[in-house]
Order: C-alpha cells, then structure tokens, then sequence
C-alpha cells in the first residue's frame, strides 16, 4: 500500500497448510492475505513480493473477475 502497488490488503490469520517440500511434507501455519490491484499493476506487485517474501516459492494468483462493482473499480483505478 505504501508503495502505491496495491489498493487495500485483506490479511487472514490462522491458516494452515500441509504440502510437499524437497521431498517431505511439511505442515505450517501461515496467515493469508488478498491483495487488490490492477492489471497493470499485478508483475511489479509479483515481483516484489517474490523479492521480500520468507518462502521460495510464494503463493502468488491473479483472479480475473467476472464482475466488479463501477464504485470499487474505480476507487482501485485511482
């Protein structure tokens, strides 16, 4: 947000995941977040996540949206 990449950051504590990692399952707790951006903002947002981020290998999606309210958008657009 600081940075002016994303608009607002939705966190969401107490996750967990269980996965496969080098060769062994692994279980960890992990807090979520959901970050609203654009499009044209989504590989610099990637990137510098990919670079400050503890994991190897961040989970990092971009979901297309079939709608999004004109209100919302534009407030992200800004």
């Amino acid at each position: 947000v600081n940075k002016d990449l994303v608009k607002c950051v939705n966190i969401i504590n107490n996750g967990f995941s269980i996965y496969k990692w080098e060769g062994k399952f692994a279980e960890e707790p992990e807090v979520y977040a959901y970050l609203k951006t654009t499009a044209e903002k989504f590989a610099e947002t990637e990137d510098f996540i990919k670079k400050n981020h503890p994991y190897t290998t961040p989970c990092l999606l971009e979901i297309k949206l079939n709608h999004i309210s004109p209100e919302y958008k534009e407030w992200v657009e800004s």
